[in-house]
């Protein structure tokens, strides 16, 4: 470990996990099918976290963090009636999970050094269909997505100096500033998706997905600011879509039989870096509103038997969408800010070779 750094950190981790899972579908009749199936899992992890700073120094053998130790398992249930040869409802139960673990602490934070897994119950209905001999294509979901325990990455408010505002109790407080990952209570994430694909002509092919989407916390939240029930958890656009539109016609080009050009263009709308409503007087770690962005790409293709060249610019318009702000670097602390963004606008050509037959 350097002894010179102003700054140096690292973290060592072992983790061993195993599952098993399976599932089983029952054709009860010509137009009924179930579905049942479970996954179970044992994770183990270990932690150990070095770090070097003028302040709150640990020693070079750092700190070992408890294990943690986890298992459990999940089920999964699903009922299919095919209406026609051309339709089908569903109904979906399932539970998921997102492994504990343990974080980087220093001094006494709020939160404990470990989390706990969190755990999703997942309830869809839908349908799939196909309209006009096969040439339109119609799928809806409606999903509700149920977490309990949900994990939060979040700013330990032990950062906060003793006796200020909103600071917890002696001795978390007056703590290194630090971001750990907590179980933050109960959270939720409904919404609609639908998708389409539509043959209008021989050549002509349109299609587009669309995504309505209400990710909220359901509990009030105190981590060293109140984040109450109802608000929209991160990175979680209301809405999102894309559409597409390709043509194709026949060629005899260079041995080649087919030539394709297609135009898509997707939206996403906007959204929050963090769920904690912080401005920039309350810390380094302020919540920004990312704001919508929309991206197009544009492909020509030719076609062969044996071969595949492609023509492309993606993002057409050379838009620059930010993707996450993040507020956990102190960036906004010296008055700078540091943001990830998407691809420039790109132009290129693809070739693609198949061998044999």
């Amino acid at each position: 470990m350097p002894d010179d750094a102003w700054w140096f950190s690292a973290d060592d981790t072992d983790w061993e996990q195993w599952a098993v899972f399976g599932e089983m579908t029952w054709h009860i009749s010509d137009r009924w099918d179930a579905t049942a199936g479970y996954r179970w899992f044992k994770r183990t992890m270990d932690k150990t976290y070095f770090v070097q700073l003028p302040q709150f120094n640990l020693t070079d053998e750092g700190i070992s963090n408890p294990s943690s130790d986890e298992k459990d398992g999940f089920p999964k249930f699903s009922l299919a009636w095919n209406l026609t040869d051309d339709s089908m409802i569903y109904g979906l139960y399932s539970e998921g999970f997102r492994p504990g673990g343990t974080n980087r602490n220093r001094g006494i934070p709020f939160f404990p050094s470990q989390y706990d897994a969190d755990t999703l119950k997942n309830i869809e209905l839908g349908s799939k269909n196909t309209f006009l001999d096969g040439r339109v294509r119609l799928n809806a979901t409606y999903f509700d997505m149920s977490w309990d325990d949900f994990q939060l990455e979040v700013v330990d408010p032990s950062s906060r100096p003793c006796g200020s505002d909103n600071a917890p109790p002696a001795p978390a407080c007056g703590q290194p500033w630090q971001k750990v990952v907590a179980n933050v209570g109960n959270a939720s994430s409904k919404g609609l998706e639908i998708q389409f694909d539509f043959a209008a002509s021989e050549n002509l092919t349109l299609g587009g997905n669309a995504t309505w989407l209400d990710a909220t916390l359901d509990d009030d939240v105190e981590i060293g600011v109140l984040v109450p029930a109802g608000s929209r958890l991160p990175l979680s656009p209301e809405f999102k879509g894309s559409m597409y539109a390709q043509y194709e016609w026949p060629v005899d080009w260079f041995n080649a039989h087919n030539a394709w050009i297609r135009l898509q263009w997707s939206y996403t709308g906007d959204m929050l870096n963090q769920v904690e409503p912080l401005t920039l007087a309350d810390g380094p770690s302020p919540q920004i509103k990312q704001s919508a962005y929309d991206i197009g790409d544009l492909r020509f293709g030719v076609d062969s038997s044996s071969w595949s060249v492609q023509l492309y610019v993606n993002n057409l318009t050379d838009e620059r969408a930010v993707l996450f702000a993040n507020p956990y670097e102190m960036d906004y602390f010296f008055g700078r800010s540091r943001v990830t963004v998407n691809r420039p606008r790109e132009f290129g050509i693809r070739w693609i070779q198949r061998f044999g037959r």
